[in-house]
């Protein structure tokens, strides 16, 4: 999972939310391998901090948000675009980082 997310980044955004936005991507690409690995307790989110290098902090209200996003999706509480959740999140990560 840690692979696909660092090699599917998107380089234009801010490397916090391009990782937000692929571990999301990952979710949705891998949903039986990350249905296993959320529910086998092996999601170590803390590890997200460490995806790229030690200098790269994911902000934890970033990653709650996306699990938010991630579930309604597995359980189909609403369908979205790719377009709309990236939408969502930066939105998401402006606001988290102007109240920092």
């Amino acid at each position: 999972m840690w692979d696909y997310i660092k090699n599917t980044c998107d380089t234009k955004l801010p490397i916090e939310l391009a990782c937000v936005l692929a571990y999301i991507r990952f979710a949705g690409d891998e949903k039986n391998l990350f249905q296993m690995i959320f529910t086998s307790g092996g999601l170590d989110l803390g590890a997200m901090n460490e995806l790229i290098t030690t200098d790269i902090k994911v902000d934890i209200d970033m990653i709650i948000y996306a699990n938010g996003i991630v579930m309604m999706q597995a359980f189909h509480s609403f369908e979205l675009s790719d377009e709309k959740i990236r939408d969502m999140l930066i939105h998401a990560y402006e606001l988290f980082k102007s109240n920092k």
